[in-house]
Order: C-alpha cells, then sequence, then structure tokens
C-alpha cells in the first residue's frame, strides 16, 4: 500500500496533468492529445479511488448525487428512446464525467486543510487555462484571418471555458492567491483568445464575467464612490479599444468583427454583410428541438436523440442550446435533476456567502447559464470542474461564516 503522502503527491500530480490536459485538448477527437487527455483522467480517477479506499471514505457532493441522478434517468430512458444507440453512447461518457467529478470533490474536500487544496486546484484552473491559450494562439491560423476549428475543435466552447476562467482569476486575485502583477497578462492573454476564436458569444460572456464581478465588489464595497467611477470609466474606455481593435485591425475584423457586423445588419433588418447563415440555422435547430420536446414534455424522447431527428438540410446534430438539448432528450424530468446542481449552488451562494467568494460564484453561475443558451455543454468534461470549483470555493465560504459566527457567539 502507498504511504499516505506519496499518495497525495500522485493525488496532487494527476489532478494537475488532467487539468492541463483537459483544458487543451479536450476539444479534439484524435491524436496525441486526446490520448494523453483520457490516460491522465483515468489515472486521476484510479488514484483518487485508491485514496478513498485508504481513507474509507468517499464524500457525495450533493451535486455529484443530482447528477447521478441525471444519469440514472437518462439511462431508464433507453427504454422509449426513438435511437437506443444514441441514449447508451452518451451515456456511457456521461459516467466518465461523474466519476471525474466525484474524485475531484473528493480530492477537493479530503484535506485536512480543504483551503491548501482550493487554493491549488484554482490556481491549476488558471494556469491551465493560460497554457490552453498559448497553445491555442501558437497552433492556429489566426494570423490569415481565420478560425481556430480546425487546430482546436469547436472555437464556442473553447471561447466558453476560457471566458469562464476570468471570475477565477479575479476571485484568486480578490484573496491573494495570485500576485496582482500575473493577473492582468493573463486576462489580455485569455481576452486575446477569445476573440481569435471568432466567437461572439464568448466575446459578450467574457465582458460580463468581468462586469457582474465589478458591480458585485462594487455594491459590497459601497456604490457611487470615486473608486467605482473610475473603474467604470476605465473598463468602458478598454471595451471601446477593444472594439477598435476588432473592428480596424485586418485579423480582427477577419476573425470576429465581420461577424459582428453581421449580427448587428440582421438584428437591424439588413442584408448580412458576409450572407451569414449561422443565425437562421440556429432559429432552425432551436425549433426542430421545440418540436421534439413538445413530443413527449415530461420523459423527452430518450438521452442524446436529437441527432436522430436532424435532417439532412440542418448543418448539427445537436440543437446548439443546452436548455433544448437536453429538455427534448430527457423531458422535465431530467431537465429538473441536471439543472437541480445549479439551484442547489444558487441558493446556497445567496443564502450564506459573501464578499468575494459571492462575486465569484455569482459570476460564474450567471455566465454558465447563459452560455447554455448557445452551446451544449452539459457533457462537457470542463464542465464538471468549474462546477467543482463552484462547490469548493461555496462551501469554503459557507464554512468560514460559520466558524465566524460560532466566535462571535462565544465572545
Amino acid at each position: 500500500m502507498l504511504k499516505a503522502d506519496v499518495l497525495r503527491t500522485l493525488e496532487t500530480l494527476m489532478m494537475s496533468l488532467s487539468l492541463i490536459f483537459v483544458f487543451t485538448f479536450n476539444y479534439v477527437s484524435a491524436g496525441h492529445g486526446t490520448t494523453l487527455t483520457y490516460a491522465f483522467i483515468l489515472g486521476f480517477i484510479l488514484i483518487e479511488l485508491l485514496a478513498m479506499i485508504r481513507r474509507r471514505r468517499c464524500a457525495i457532493h450533493p451535486c455529484v448525487a443530482l447528477f447521478a441522478m441525471f444519469i440514472i434517468f437518462g439511462a431508464a430512458s433507453v427504454l422509449w428512446s426513438v435511437d437506443t444507440e444514441l441514449t447508451i453512447v452518451r451515456v456511457k461518457s456521461l459516467c466518465v464525467i461523474l466519476v471525474y467529478m466525484l474524485c475531484l470533490l473528493n480530492y477537493l474536500f479530503s484535506d485536512v486543510n480543504p483551503e491548501r487544496r482550493m487554493i491549488l486546484f484554482l490556481r491549476m484552473i488558471v494556469f491551465s487555462s493560460a497554457f490552453a491559450a498559448i497553445y491555442l494562439i501558437l497552433n492556429s491560423p489566426w494570423q490569415t484571418g481565420q478560425r481556430v476549428d480546425g487546430v482546436i475543435g469547436d472555437s464556442n466552447q473553447v471561447s466558453a471555458y476560457f471566458a469562464y476562467s476570468i471570475p477565477v482569476v479575479l476571485y484568486c486575485w480578490s484573496r491573494k492567491y495570485l500576485k496582482a502583477h500575473t493577473v492582468f497578462p493573463y486576462l489580455a492573454l485569455v481576452l486575446f483568445a477569445v476573440i481569435i476564436n471568432g466567437s461572439r458569444t464568448g466575446l459578450v460572456v467574457a465582458a460580463t464575467g468581468v462586469l457582474i464581478y465589478w458591480f458585485v465588489r462594487e455594491l459590497q464595497h459601497g456604490v457611487l464612490t470615486f473608486r467605482t467611477l473610475f473603474t467604470f470609466l476605465g473598463l468602458t474606455l478598454a471595451a471601446g479599444l477593444l472594439v477598435v481593435f476588432i473592428m480596424d485591425t485586418n485579423i480582427g475584423y477577419e476573425i470576429l468583427g465581420r461577424r459582428i457586423q453581421s449580427l448587428i445588419d440582421i438584428l437591424s433588418g439588413q442584408p448580412s454583410v458576409t450572407n451569414e447563415n449561422s443565425y437562421f440555422e440556429r432559429e432552425r435547430l432551436y425549433e426542430l428541438a421545440v418540436q421534439i420536446w413538445q413530443s413527449s414534455p415530461i420523459f423527452g424522447t430518450g438521452m442524446d436523440t436529437y441527432a436522430h431527428y436532424a435532417a439532412i438540410s440542418i448543418r448539427d446534430t445537436f440543437s446548439h442550446n443546452d436548455y433544448l438539448q437536453i429538455l427534448s432528450g430527457v423531458g422535465l424530468i431530467g431537465f429538473a435533476m441536471y439543472y437541480g446542481q445549479h439551484a442547489y449552488l444558487a441558493v446556497k451562494m445567496v443564502k450564506k456567502v459573501r464578499g468575494p467568494a459571492l462575486a465569484f460564484s455569482l459570476t460564474l453561475l450567471v455566465q454558465i447559464l447563459l452560455f447554455h443558451m448557445y452551446v451544449v455543454f452539459y457533457y462537457q468534461k470542463l464542465e464538471v470542474v468549474f462546477l467543482s470549483a463552484l462547490c469548493i470555493v461555496i462551501a469554503h465560504a459557507v464554512a468560514r461564516r460559520v466558524e465566524v459566527m460560532a466566535a462571535l457567539q462565544e465572545a
């Protein structure tokens, strides 16, 4: 049997490597990066299961329980699924993600000092996303004005997880888990990675993350101060300069500026500057998902069976919307189980959390729920990484608040 200190070191090493590779290669379906990603995830799971056996304890977080219920219901949907093969494949992949989440949360909560592992985990999210951003910048054709789909996978998903990492680094900065001089270069790196992904939604969600975090912190400090005005003007200026950079540089305009202008044209009733079909295709994708859900609103037509119904003329085999994808597959019952995780965290956050932890939790939760309107994420490995970050930060903030209240009562 491995000694406890060796086992702890291996846990941390494999957790760190799995995060780095998941952030960097989660979106590609083949190659050495994908193989190593699965190898490190499996390695971390095996080591953490060994650690649980040694500790003789396995903590089941409420989010893990809700996710497990969602998967069990999805597996049961094989009984009425219109395409059992699609349902079985998705259930299998979700089982791996469930075990990964279980192991992450047991790793985070099992230490004598959970704060130590929480800080390490958050730092690793920052490091891993920065590593992935650098990899993307060095290996994508953005210099020629092309999007990065062919290099790292789906550009919307990549930009989403870069955007999600923004409140993580802002929280680490506020808690002094990161040095101040590392924060602004990191934000510049991540925002640049979001831009070269060419995702309009990613840019909006990234900006939303910065604004919500800043606004909540300003409310906590007291609004209408000189600092508030100065920060607001600074953010406004930064946003203006970013738009100018995108629209007035050849690379920025080719990657993202044209798509922004196209969306403005469509929303104002004008012909699209790029003859873009993406906006109208998504409308058709949404309409199909609604029709599928309406055919079986309570139980759905079987987990992930959207592809079964997708017409040849529709580009994608998924609905481009997490809410509609889940509703069409497992109906209102499965929908309640999956988003029960988010509802549980929201209730805990509002009732128990204060300070920077509240700003972080609220920002990340809003970003996740906002992006779910545009891309299907529920079966992504990185989704459970950020949900785990929410779980550990909220739990730590609640525990600290309980300790403070107990100390005040004793005094």
